[in-house]
Order: structure tokens, then C-alpha cells, then sequence
């Protein structure tokens, strides 16, 4: 692999360390990248499910991730456990498979054309069918035809055999109206608020409940073992830099490619909002109104639009000054959206009334529909280009870091050479990995396990390429003394006491309530809340807590919740001021869209259990579990 390694191929010195490397490389993920036809991840009765396959496989799934959601980080991609998902997926194709063929069920060459020629990402302007362009993006993507088509009719023996298992799922109207009733009926609460900050004058904390507090937590001030280290990052990315990307080549891919710069018609938009229910009585109708008319005088007296969108606006954009982005159409209500797109830039509109309240809209800019210009977009191409170059010779640039590295020792020397950056990185511990690599617990630990000034022998593999590291310090495991963190201790015990002050206060408030005293008696302020539903999970100008929502939509009306509820730092006393179900006219209009779900739902539950039913009774074995690991 090496070039020193060529050179000294009789070395027996040589020939051992490189069997090291190897048989290190294939636990940490590199060496098997090398002749991953060899390898097996899984077995699913007698079909085997290799290395080269699910790596494929999941580096496509990282591209369509991060081409619809943008940077998708290595933790990211932890967190949902891909990897594990990706291969699930495999194995469940491939029962699907064999039991399409016991079954019988068979999709012939021609509804596989069919499906590909219906797709219109492979359609050119005359909306047919383009083989240039077919062939052209399963090369950028890394694909072969008759890959893609293998795969294509995987997808729709699945969909066969799906519809034969579900085929028997009917779902009653009332059963979808029942969920309907349940997910949109609507609530109110009166409520008054005990904020812990309003107690915090109460608080007095001696030193001697310091000391107690430090000693009685003292495990959670534990700071773990960290380190830092220079790492040397070699992926499509940091290489790109260096690669070259001619301006007849960034022509050429944006003729090719036109449907990836073409965007729908756009405004850019800000808006001040006073918020008020559909179902509001006359009186908050006219008092919304009143508001947004004193908000529109204002800016026709010179009043500048973002100041006022944060002074006076209850959407959640009012601390950006109301700016709403770039939308297009059918992105907006449809009151709202017609408005918008009227509107020139710098206009103000009057207010507009929405299912949310009333709105004094400002266009900023409008984008028409259309090709963006090559200008616009250059920039963009010529980075994609760049990255494409990179991983063409990612391999070969992290041979020249390795022979360097391995002989040498100097990261620095070795960044040099294949021109990209020493990164200083650190404090890291195993509580806190540096995010940008995705470690896992098991590669931290071989980290902070290294000697100060040792580079780690294997670069550790990142989704999209390599980082090899060095260890350049080091600070073992301690509780640091309460004189290094007596201010924060000390900050820590008076919150605590503010929120039990407030809780005890909100507990005292609510036991003196009685048929004869009102909270008003009690010289406590009602606030009512906006409408809410179950499906929000939260209560406006609240905040998040199921556990509320829940005992709301369970309580009597008018009568106070028998404990008081913190949300975020805020106890509250609430009671339940109205409870509506939602109207029938709003059944008639999404009665179609709860009944497919519904039916969606009960068919996704079924295949499922199917699939689990094959799954029982397969016999599935997973041979490299380290290829799940996201190791290094």
C-alpha cells in the first residue's frame, strides 16, 4: 500500500508491522474497504448480504440525507444509528425476496422499464424519458444500470407483496373521525404563573449550605479525563481545495444538470402578527383588530417594520423583526400567501385575517420563476466538481499522509505534503468527543488511553474519509475543589430553593381556594391562553409539557388541576376554560386525508408485524458486527 512499504517488501521488520496495520485496519473499518468482496456483514438464510454492498448502500443514503437536508454531521448519522437502519433494511429485502418467490410473485423486465421511464427526474424538457440523463445520474451516483434497475425491482416485488398482505385492511369513517376528533379538539386554560426568578429575592444560602450541597453532588462536578490532539482530516471536503475545476467543465454540468438549478416563483417576506382563534368571541375580534390598525398607524407614521414586528408581534419571528425567508406557493395559508405574492417589494399590505390572527405583511424582494443564471450558481458547481475530484484520489492522498506519519511522526510535515491543515483540537473526553468525527465511546477511550505525543496507529474512518490523529495532552479524571466552583454551586443551590419557593407558593395558593375564594381573592393575576391541541404538545405562551396538556383535556371544566405544573422555570396553576371538538365543516375538508393515513398507518402496522413474522423464523446472522460500530 505504502510506498516505503514497496521499497522494503523483504523486510521482515516491515512485513510485521504491515500485518499489524492489516489486521488493525480490518477492526477499525479501513482494511476492509480494500477487498470488501470478501467480507460478509450478514446472512439471511442462505443469502449473504457483503461488506461492499452495505457500504455502498450507505454511503448513497448519506448523500440523499445530506443532498435534502444539507450538512448532516458524522453525529448526527450516530445518533439515528444508520448504519444499523441501512442494513435492516437489506435484510428485510432480502426476506422480502424469498418469500416474493415461494409466493410466486414475479415483476417482469418490462413494468421495471416502465417504473424508470415514469420517473421524472430521468425525463428531459419534453417530459419523455432522456437515456443521457439516465445514464448520467446513476453515474453520479455511483451506479451501474443494471444495479439500479436490480434495485428498482426489488422495490416493486416489495410493493407486490405488501399489497397482497394488506389488502385486507378497510378503515370505518368513524374510526378515522374518532382519531380526528381526539387529535384536533381544541382547549383554553386560565392559568397563573409563579416564575422561580420571582423568588430568587428570598433565597438566602449560608456557606455552610454550600458546603453541604458541594458535598452531597460532589460526583456531578466530576470532570472526566479529556485530551487534546492534532488531527490531519482528509475527506472530499478538506481535499477540494486543492483540486482544480476548469470553467468549460462548470458549463458543462450546469447544461447537463438545469433541473437542479431551476426554482419556483418566491417573495421574501417579514410580517407582524396579533394572534387570535378562528372561533374567538366578538369582543377579542375587535380587540386583535384594534391592535393590528394601531400597529399599521404606526408604520404609516415612519414606525421602522422590524423594531415593531419585536415590539408588538406574538409569532414566533418577532425576535428576527418578523422576517419570514423566502417562501413560494402552497407554503403559506392561502389569505396570507395571496397577499404576499401581490405585493411589490417595500410594500406594506392592510391587515390580513388568517386562521392565526391578523397579519400586516412586508415584501422584501421577489424571485421569478425560472433556470437560476450560471452566475449565480457557479460557485456552487465548481465546490461539487472539486469534491468529486477529491474522493477520486482521497485514497491516494491518505497513503502519503500514512507513509509520512508512519516514518516520520510530524503531522505537520505530513499535512503539508498533501496540502491541507493541521486542526488543534481540544478538551475532548468521552462525555464530550469532538462532534465533527462521530467517536464512539469504545475509539475515545483508545484515544485518552494514548501516551502524550503518540499518534494513534490507524486513521480513524470517518463517513466520507479519514482523520489521523495525535495526542498532545492529557488531564486525568477529578472533582475540581469547591473554591474553583463555588460561584457556580452557589448559583445551582439558590435556583433550587427559588423553584420550591414558587412550587410552595402555587401549592399554598391552590389549597386556600375554596367555593367562597377565587385566586383573584388571592391577589393572583388569570392569564388565558390561546387555543391548543393535543397534537401540539404545548400551550402557547407556556410552553412544552405533555404531562399538562393531558391532565387539561382530562379536567373538569373551570375547576383548578389539583397540583401545580413547572414548565421550564415557571410553576403554574391552571383550569380548563373551554374544550371544543373540532368543526364538522373541517372534517369534511381533511375526511380524506385521516382516512389514507389511517389506512397508512393500519397497513404500515400490519406489513410490519409480517415482516417481524418472517424475521422469527429466518435465519439472520450478523458476522461483522464491528461494521455497525461507526469505529474508526
Amino acid at each position: 500500500m505504502l510506498e516505503v512499504i514497496r521499497n522494503n517488501a523483504q523486510s521482515w521488520g516491515v512485513k510485521l508491522l504491515f500485518a499489524i496495520i492489516v489486521l488493525v485496519f480490518v477492526f477499525w473499518g479501513v482494511g476492509s474497504f480494500r477487498n470488501p468482496e470478501r467480507q460478509v456483514v450478514a446472512s439471511v438464510g442462505d443469502q449473504d448480504i457483503g461488506l461492499k454492498e452495505f457500504v455502498q448502500n450507505y454511503q448513497r443514503q448519506v448523500e440523499a440525507m445530506r443532498q435534502q437536508q444539507g450538512d448532516i454531521s458524522s453525529q448526527d448519522l450516530k445518533n439515528m444509528d444508520l448504519k444499523r437502519q441501512v442494513l435492516e433494511q437489506m435484510i428485510n429485502e432480502r426476506l422480502i425476496q424469498a418469500k416474493a418467490e415461494e409466493l410466486g410473485l414475479f415483476v417482469g423486465s418490462g413494468e421495471v422499464r416502465t417504473r424508470i421511464r415514469g420517473m421524472s427526474v430521468f425525463q428531459g424538457d419534453n417530459a419523455q424519458f432522456d437515456p443521457n440523463r439516465y445514464q448520467g445520474l446513476l453515474r453520479m451516483n455511483n451506479l451501474s444500470p443494471a444495479q439500479f434497475e436490480t434495485d428498482i425491482r426489488m422495490d416493486l416485488v416489495g410493493e407486490t407483496l405488501r399489497r397482497v398482505v394488506t389488502s385486507p385492511v378497510r378503515v370505518p369513517e368513524s374510526e378515522a373521525r374518532e382519531l380526528f376528533d381526539y387529535m384536533q379538539a381544541q382547549a383554553t386554560i386560565d392559568y397563573v404563573r409563579f416564575p422561580a426568578q420571582d423568588y430568587m429575592q428570598q433565597v438566602e444560602v449560608s456557606d455552610e449550605d454550600i458546603e453541604s450541597y458541594y458535598q452531597e453532588h460532589k460526583q456531578e462536578y466530576e470532570r472526566p479525563a479529556s485530551m487534546s490532539m492534532q488531527a490531519v482530516v482528509l475527506t472530499p471536503k478538506t481535499l477540494a481545495q486543492g483540486q482544480e475545476v476548469g470553467l468549460e467543465e462548470i458549463e458543462a454540468y450546469y447544461q447537463d444538470h438545469q433541473e437542479e438549478f431551476t426554482r419556483p416563483e418566491q417573495v421574501k417576506a417579514g410580517h407582524i402578527l396579533i394572534r387570535v382563534a378562528d372561533n374567538a368571541s366578538q369582543e377579542e375580534e375587535e380587540e386583535a383588530k384594534q391592535e393590528i390598525e394601531e400597529a399599521a398607524k404606526r408604520l404609516d407614521e415612519g414606525a421602522d417594520f422590524d423594531q415593531l414586528a419585536q415590539e408588538v408581534s406574538e409569532g414566533p419571528s418577532a425576535e428576527r423583526g418578523g422576517d419570514l425567508g423566502w417562501f413560494g406557493r402552497n407554503s403559506m395559508v392561502q389569505e396570507f400567501e395571496e397577499v404576499a405574492f401581490d405585493l411589490q417589494p417595500g410594500e406594506i399590505s392592510q391587515p390580513v385575517r388568517t386562521q392565526f390572527g391578523y397579519h400586516l405583511i412586508q415584501v422584501t424582494d421577489k424571485r421569478d420563476s425560472g433556470v437560476q443564471p450560471l452566475e449565480q450558481v457557479q460557485e456552487e458547481i465548481k465546490k461539487r466538481l472539486a469534491r468529486n475530484k477529491a474522493m477520486q484520489v482521497l485514497e491516494d492522498r491518505l497513503d502519503e499522509v500514512l507513509q509520512i506519519v508512519l516514518t516520520s511522526g510530524d503531522m505537520q510535515q505530513a499535512a503539508d505534503a498533501v496540502g491541507l491543515s493541521v486542526q488543534e483540537i481540544g478538551p475532548i473526553s468521552k462525555e464530550n468527543p469532538p462532534e465533527q468525527f462521530g467517536l464512539d465511546q469504545k475509539q475515545m477511550e483508545k484515544l485518552l488511553n494514548m501516551e502524550e505525543g503518540e499518534i494513534a496507529d490507524t486513521p480513524i474512518m470517518l463517513d466520507d474519509g479519514y482523520v489521523m490523529v495525535k495526542k498532545t495532552g492529557h488531564e486525568s479524571a477529578h472533582i475540581p475543589a469547591l473554591n474553583q466552583i463555588e460561584d457556580k454551586v452557589r448559583a445551582e443551590v439558590e435556583e433550587q430553593r427559588a423553584r420550591e419557593l414558587a412550587k410552595a407558593a402555587a401549592q399554598d395558593a391552590l389549597d386556600q381556594l375554596t367555593t367562597e375564594k377565587t385566586i383573584q381573592d388571592l391577589g393572583f393575576e388569570v392569564q388565558t391562553s390561546q387555543p391548543f391541541t393535543r397534537r401540539q404538545g404545548s400551550i402557547p405562551g407556556l410552553g412544552q409539557n405533555q404531562e399538562l396538556v393531558q391532565a387539561v383535556f382530562a379536567a373538569p371544566k373551570g375547576q383548578w388541576l389539583d397540583t401545580p405544573y413547572v414548565v421550564q422555570d415557571v410553576t403554574i396553576l391552571g383550569r380548563l376554560k373551554e374544550a371544543s371538538p373540532p368543526e364538522d365543516t373541517l372534517w369534511e375538508e381533511q375526511k380524506s386525508f385521516w382516512i389514507e393515513n389511517v389506512r397508512r398507518l393500519r397497513e404500515q402496522t400490519l406489513f410490519q408485524a409480517y415482516l417481524q413474522g418472517l424475521r422469527d423464523s429466518a435465519e439472520v446472522s450478523i458476522l461483522i458486527p464491528e461494521a455497525l460500530t461507526y469505529q474508526g
